[in-house]
């Protein structure tokens, strides 16, 4: 039981990080766009 928590809990660490790399990467094209708009 513990180790399933265990995993569970890891598993939920991965999606998060997951969704954040991708927030992060389409906050940085965003940038990126707006940066080669205005120059």
């Amino acid at each position: 039981m513990y180790f399933v928590s265990n995993d569970y809990e890891n598993q939920l660490k991965l999606d998060d990080g997951v969704i954040l790399s991708k927030k992060l990467n389409q906050t940085t094209l965003f940038f990126r766009f707006a940066i080669s708009y205005i120059l």
